[in-house]
């Protein structure tokens, strides 16, 4: 019978694992030879990579660290939670506001029958309907100064006279002060609350223009006019929709505030006042002096005549869009200040939108009794103080990291130490510190407050004329509104830091594996996450726009695109109102169309969807957590860690880390370390540890390393299992069939003898074990050969990889070298292209210098040098001017100023004997003297600054008068209001020098256009640099008393501006003065003219050289402003200097872009007065680089 060649393969496990290098290999173990696998199995080495070690300890420590924050975490929140709500007492605020809503709403009500109000505040839509709910509603509410009695009194007891009054008297209680108070008080609604400077009217109104209305263009204009009858009036806001709490919140530009002073008239003059508004006090007999009478001031000019004179007209008309009746009110049981509001939107469509809002803050910030005062102390200072820990602690660990910074600042904050935990707790210790800002602000609001409150009652109401009652109504409303924002501010505060303190304690339980499934869940996912997101905003977003479109025109809540993603979005969850969908314009099934696809697609898809990405990474992480310690275990296990620490028995892992630190000095170095470390070695490097702790600490880095290198057994290996087991069972199968073929072969005998058969069936069996033995050695065999074939191709591999990672390292040592060649050879070409620099400003000198002598020589032997006026063209040299100025005569001859630094080189070259044959030149004696008109010593040597400095060539006349035309340039220029001004300014230097008198500069005309709209009646302004004194000018007209400075030169162009737009005799012409930057008897002069500090000290276009700054900034302290606005263009490098500059001396900026490429700055010292221009004057001193070069020729011998 043929063998069968059927073997069966020997059971082995394979288990993956990392070479040294990096690869992966492949250990087996035989189980089914255990001599064979004991032979072949390599014992494992006793060492771990010290960067795996120490990798190890870093996060053990960490995940220590986060651990033991949680109980600190929970402190915090802890305080904060009792801080916000003992200093907020929500439940009382909502009990005094809910009374005032519930009381407007409920009883200041209108057309009465009878004892009945039949309607309230909501059934107001139109003008004759506010003033009856105002009048008959909502006054009597609030200013009821009888005793009420109940309905039918009179009828019924009609012989019995109601008193008006009662007295309550108190002080029944042994502890109680004995006294009397005669009910109703004054100005008290329902007997808690007490009302506090009287009832506020105020409105918004809009303006009217033919121009606004939206009309057919197929109508001539005078057509549509006069069939309209009158001007649109469109609001602005325009109110279209339900107004919320924001819009009751802020309030436009007021018209017409009346005050209804109910501390000083009666109900009845109250109803009277309110009848004179309603009518426009239509009643020519109605004046002050008759009974009630107090006719409507803000009525005046309520209307106009066909001749456009004012006349008395309605408080209330269409070109109202909103009114507000303010109510400020005191309950004094609970200490509560109210701002009670209720605002009328009449938007254009001629719908009154109905909002009553109140606004609360407490009294103290300290309420309640002794106990609560302490517990709430308590808490604060536990706050604050955990606060000032986290802050301490996170300052000294970034310390820390800069102080042992190796590769630069920059590379140890952003790589070391900032993470997304490090970015919590910073989140965390500004979301804090902003709430502390904000309730400090609420401490001084409340102060402010209860201190005007204070002053208003101790004013006696009846001395007082009506005039100043309302200055104290509107003084009380200011201090009230800032108070109630102040207190929102702080609320809104607070809301942000528990959402923080959420992030905070994420960061805690991430250092649990067990209370860490939360975070490694949404970790995991991530990335689904984000894909799925991405297809869920564009599918949400579409449908929030198609309900828009169905439903935008009928239903408010998605008449726009943020209401219809919110209504969207909240009938994702079940939040929908079908009855009103369903009846929308464009039908039921267009409804039904959206509301189905919405569902299926949003509802049924998505939301599965994103629920089936979070349970399969919940499932795969809780899988791996499953057996991890519990945190019962784990903090067992850190008890035990401090007790042997405590007890001596083992070395806390915080100094087993600095150990290391200390040898290296690097954290980064010591996590990317690959030497092998032992615990001999361990033992020798950190001092007292013991040799079971570092056996036990090296196989817990070796396990945790070995289990974040297991590879986890994902769908792809199940298959590669599954197939190799079918290819094994098609195999079997086979054998199988040749088995029956043999046994039908023995039956297919007719064997006649039951033994034969017998014997035959032992023969068949025996085949069967021999074959079946014989493929299971072959199938072992086989396994054998091919396993160690894979290790054999994996060792080389893994030597493969060693001498590729050899190469790497070689390779970037080379590449290091050549990058120090390179660097080596860029220097030594960078001083090449230097050299022939240089070369080649000494041959352009040269040239210049050849110029300057031929022009000279010219001069000094010319004939007229006794003229007043002499002047030399010089060739253009360079990319610079080249010009000779004229002579300026002096007592000792002639001065020659140049424009061009190169020239006064040359000539200080030329008269100190340097070049041979310049003999005519020895008697010429130069002196080199600044800006500022002082000499110094030397000329700067070529190269370091811009040197242009320009002179003029003639004096100015005195008068503007006596100039010849067509010297200077005069040009009109026109504020945004109209107003005419004229600029004088000298293009070609001919009389004045200096760049200031070129022309208006950009930023100028910008900061003059900008000014033109204050209000400056009574302001002293000097401004700095004023060149042409456009902006100082335009502010004169406006009213303020102005300085214009500049360097002594300048200043006759500066009278001639002056002359050009002011009279002699104009009260506003303003005053000229020198002053030069740096100059302390130029600031002493300009502030004794003045007579007083100045309010404003502005300038255009100053910064712009970097050498001027420090001058720049010394004067303005010297001259100490209230405030300094600068008008810059955006010169980046100059800019940016400034900028720094002002960092540096520790001045306050603002900036706002007030044009394009104009910035408007805004800055303040906080030096004191005197020291800015004493460190300014020695700076600039020192930095003196703008130079012009004075030659004085003599005759040559």
């Amino acid at each position: 019978m043929e063998r069968l060649s059927l073997a069966r393969p020997s059971t082995q496990h394979f288990r993956q694992n990392t070479c040294p290098h990096g690869a992966m290999v492949t250990e087996k173990r035989p189980l089914l030879n255990p001599s064979q696998g004991e032979a072949a199995s390599e014992k494992p080495k006793d060492g771990v990579q010290l960067g795996i070690y120490l990798s190890w300890v870093k996060t053990e420590l960490d995940n220590e660290n986060a651990c033991l924050e949680l109980p600190f975490t929970l402190l915090v929140l802890i305080s904060f939670s009792v801080f916000a709500l003992l200093h907020l007492r929500q439940h009382e605020t909502y009990v005094v506001e809910g009374f005032w809503k519930h009381d407007i709403e409920q009883n200041a009500n209108f057309a009465w029958a009878q004892n009945f109000g039949h309607k309230s505040v909501y059934d107001v839509n139109s003008i004759p309907d506010f003033w009856s709910w105002l009048r008959l509603g909502f006054l009597p509410l609030a200013a009821r100064q009888t005793w009420p009695f109940s309905e039918d009194w009179p009828s019924n007891l009609s012989n019995v006279t109601l008193p008006r009054n009662y007295t309550l008297n108190y002080g029944l209680e042994w502890d109680e002060p004995w006294g009397q108070a005669n009910l109703p008080v004054r100005d008290e609604v329902k007997g808690f609350n007490r009302i506090v400077a009287g009832i506020r009217l105020r409105q918004e109104r809009a303006d009217g223009s033919w121009e606004s209305c939206k009309v057919p263009q197929a109508v001539a204009p005078e057509k549509v006019k006069a069939w309209l009858g009158k001007p649109c009036m469109p609001a602005d806001p325009s109110y279209e929709l339900t107004p919320e709490a924001g819009h009751a919140e802020v309030f436009g530009e007021p018209s017409r505030v009346a005050w209804l002073l109910t501390q000083r008239k009666s109900l009845e003059e109250l109803q009277l006042m309110v009848l004179d508004m309603e009518d426009g006090c239509s009643d020519p007999n109605l004046n002050e002096s008759e009974p009630y009478g107090a006719c409507c001031p803000s009525c005046s000019g309520g209307a106009q005549t066909a001749e456009g004179t004012a006349q008395r007209g309605p408080w209330l008309d269409e070109y109202t869009q909103r009114v507000e009746i303010g109510v400020v009110s005191f309950n004094q049981n609970y200490g509560l200040i109210s701002l009670v509001t209720v605002n009328f939107f009449h938007n254009r469509a001629g719908l009154f939108h109905k909002l009553i809002h109140v606004q609360s803050a407490w009294s103290r910030w300290l309420l309640g009794n002794f106990i609560d005062q302490v517990v709430i102390v308590m808490v604060d200072v536990i706050w604050v103080s955990s606060l000032l820990f986290m802050f301490i602690s996170e300052v000294r660990e970034l310390v820390g990291v800069i102080r042992s910074a190796k590769y630069g600042i920059y590379q140890a904050v952003f790589h070391d130490y900032l993470n997304f935990w490090n970015a919590v707790d910073w989140v965390s210790i500004i979301c804090a510190y902003a709430v502390i800002g904000t309730y400090v602000r609420l401490i001084s609001e409340t102060g402010s407050t209860t201190g005007t409150m204070g002053r208003y009652i101790l004013e006696d109401q009846n001395a007082l004329t009506t005039y100043q009652s309302e200055v104290w109504s509107e003084r009380v409303f200011a201090s009230v509104q800032s108070v109630v924002l102040a207190e929102a501010d702080f609320r809104f505060t607070l809301m942000f830091y528990p959402i923080v303190v959420v992030v905070r304690l994420l960061k805690s339980f991430d250092a649990q594996p067990r209370l860490a499934v939360v975070t490694k869940t949404i970790y995991n996912a991530w990335k689904d996450l984000l894909h799925f997101f991405i297809v869920f905003f564009c599918v949400y977003f579409c449908l929030g726009v198609n309900s828009v479109l169905v439903f935008g025109q009928d239903m408010e809540s998605f008449a726009t695109l943020d209401r219809g993603l919110m209504s969207s979005f909240r009938a994702m969850f079940g939040d929908w109102d079908w009855p009103q969908m369903q009846t929308i314009g464009i039908g039921r099934i267009a409804a039904a169309t959206w509301m189905w696809l919405f569902l299926v697609v949003v509802v049924v898809l998505l939301l599965n969807m994103m629920l089936a990405i979070l349970l399969d990474s919940y499932s795969a992480v809780k899988s791996q957590t499953s057996s991890l310690a519990t945190l019962n275990t784990q903090i067992s296990e850190m008890l035990r860690r401090r007790r042997q620490s405590a007890n001596g028995e083992r070395v806390g892992l915080a100094e087993l880390w600095k150990a290391y630190l200390d040898k290296f000095g690097d954290e980064r170095q010591m996590l990317q370390s690959t030497e092998m470390v032992t615990a001999e070695e361990i033992m020798q490097q950190v001092e007292g540890i013991k040799e079971s702790q570092a056996k036990r600490t090296l196989g817990n880095a070796k396990k945790s390393w070995e289990k974040s290198q297991e590879a986890p057994y994902t769908p792809q290996i199940y298959m590669e299992q599954l197939k190799l087991c079918g290819v094994r069972l098609r195999l079997l199968r086979g054998k199988t069939g040749e088995m029956r073929k043999a046994f039908g072969v023995a039956d297919h005998q007719h064997l006649a003898e039951a033994v034969a058969h017998q014997e035959t069936t032992n023969i068949v069996m025996r085949t069967v074990r021999e074959n079946v033995k014989s493929m299971s050695k072959e199938v072992e065999e086989v396994l054998r050969e091919e396993c160690s074939a894979f290790e054999d191709r994996q060792e080389v591999i893994c030597h493969q990889q060693r001498d590729f990672t050899e190469v790497i390292r070689q390779t970037k040592e080379q590449l290091t070298t050549l990058n120090g060649r390179i660097k080596e050879v860029t220097q030594y070409l960078q001083q090449i292209a230097a050299s022939r620099e240089i070369v080649h400003n000494v041959e352009l000198q040269t040239a210049t210098v050849n110029r300057l002598r031929t022009g000279m020589e010219l001069i000094c032997s010319n004939a007229m040098m006794a003229a007043n006026k002499q002047s030399l063209q010089v060739d253009r040299v360079g990319p610079g001017k080249c010009k000779m100025g004229c002579s300026l005569p002096v007592a000792t001859g002639p001065t020659f100023v140049l424009w061009d630094l190169e020239f006064g080189r040359g000539m200080q070259r030329m008269c100190a004997g340097r070049r041979p044959g310049n003999r005519n030149f020895k008697a010429f004696r130069l002196e080199v003297m600044d800006e500022h008109g002082e000499t110094l010593e030397d000329i700067p040597t070529a190269g370091t600054e811009d040197a242009t400095n320009w002179w003029a060539c003639a004096e100015p006349p005195q008068s503007l008068d006596d100039v010849p035309e067509g010297l200077l340039q005069s040009a009109p220029w026109t504020d945004p209001y109209g107003r005419p001004f004229v600029t004088v300014c000298d293009p070609e230097h001919f009389y004045f020098s200096g760049l200031g008198a070129e022309r208006v500069w950009g930023a100028g005309m910008v900061m003059a256009n900008y000014l033109s709209t204050w209000e400056a009646n009574g302001l002293e302004v000097v401004e700095l640099g004023a060149g042409c004194g456009l902006p100082g000018l335009v502010l004169a007209r406006n009213g303020a008393s102005v300085t214009l400075t500049d360097v002594p030169w300048l200043l006759q162009m500066l009278e001639y501006n002056v002359a050009a737009n002011f009279s002699r005799s104009d009260p506003l012409r303003p005053y000229v003065a020198p002053l030069r930057w740096g100059n302390s008897e130029d600031v002493a002069q300009v502030l004794q003219a003045i007579g007083r500090v100045p309010d404003l000290v502005m300038g255009a276009d100053l910064v712009y050289r970097e050498r001027d700054f420090d001058a720049l900034l010394g004067c303005i302290e010297s001259l100490a402003p209230k405030r300094t606005l600068l008008a810059v263009q955006r010169r980046d490098i100059a800019l940016e200097a400034f900028m720094t500059r002002l960092k540096h001396r520790g001045w306050f900026l603002s900036s706002q872009n007030i044009a394009p490429r104009v910035f408007l700055l805004d800055v303040a010292p906080t030096l004191g007065r005197g020291e800015g221009l004493k460190g300014g004057e020695a700076k600039i001193k020192a930095k003196r680089k703008g130079f012009c070069v004075v030659a004085k020729c003599a005759t040559s011998s």
